[in-house]
């Protein structure tokens, strides 16, 4: 009788972790909808906006990036063609407070990249965008300007004066909140727009991250820029034949 009650527990508790795998499984695959629907989103607005976009098809799973006091977890990729801008990058940054194990917020962001080789270049192209502000009353402040930091490319950036008039017209929104780092690891540089809400480009905005590739390029070379695979975006090694991911054949 012990042996048949056990039998039925151990049953039991069979189905049991079997429905909760389910669940698990149904809302993963609705939150992938959802994903899939927001990069789409995208893709349709670049298109509007004149743009040859085109959303990667990723074969294997999406990466993630540990940054500081978060995790950067990609949810897909647009490819764009004769710009200076190669690809839009779709995430979804995860903060915690003071360990991984205390998730405290999350906010989409989105990455415009330039992919290039970036070995001995990394201080040179890192940048940040820095509003200047003034005190307007007692609590608020008002922003009255914006200036680059960093070296080569942030002095690049600064010296251009109709990307200043650019960013001075567009101060007041999250435009500002700009950075720009290479990953050697990557082979990119990425431009990130961070915000907790971030909207569509205008035509404007889109010009003005085009224009800031076009200055990382003169630092990097047109020669430097990597190649990737154009049918899953992965990137190809110097000569490759075929794509190590898809295992398609490079024209």
């Amino acid at each position: 009788m012990q042996v048949e009650m056990n039998n039925e527990s151990t049953e039991g508790e069979k189905r049991l972790l079997k429905r909760v795998r389910d669940k698990i499984r149904e809302m993963d695959e609705k939150m992938k909808k959802v994903e899939e629907g927001y990069v789409d989103a995208w893709c349709k607005h670049l298109r509007l906006l004149g743009l040859d976009a085109t959303k990667i098809v990723c074969l294997k799973k999406m990466e993630q990036r540990i940054e500081f006091r978060g995790v950067e977890r990609v949810l897909g990729s647009i490819r764009l063609t004769n710009r200076n801008i190669d690809s839009v990058e779709l995430t979804e940054f995860e903060y915690y407070e003071y360990d991984p194990s205390s998730w405290s917020a999350t906010e989409l962001r989105c990455n415009y990249l330039i992919h290039a080789r970036v070995e001995g270049l990394e201080s040179k192209l890192e940048a940040r965008l820095k509003p200047i502000t003034i005190r307007r009353g007692f609590l608020k402040r008002e922003i009255v300007d914006v200036r680059w930091e960093g070296r080569e490319l942030a002095n690049m950036l600064n010296n251009d004066a109709n990307l200043r008039d650019t960013l001075n017209r567009m101060k007041n929104t999250a435009f500002v909140r700009l950075e720009i780092k290479p990953y050697t690891k990557h082979q990119c540089i990425r431009i990130r727009q961070k915000g907790p809400r971030i909207a569509f480009p205008t035509v404007e905005a889109f010009e003005a991250y085009d224009r800031i590739a076009q200055h990382i390029l003169s630092i990097v070379g047109v020669h430097a820029r990597a190649s990737y695979c154009k049918h899953c975006g992965t990137l190809l090694p110097t000569d490759a034949r075929f794509c190590p991911s898809c295992g398609k054949e490079i024209n």
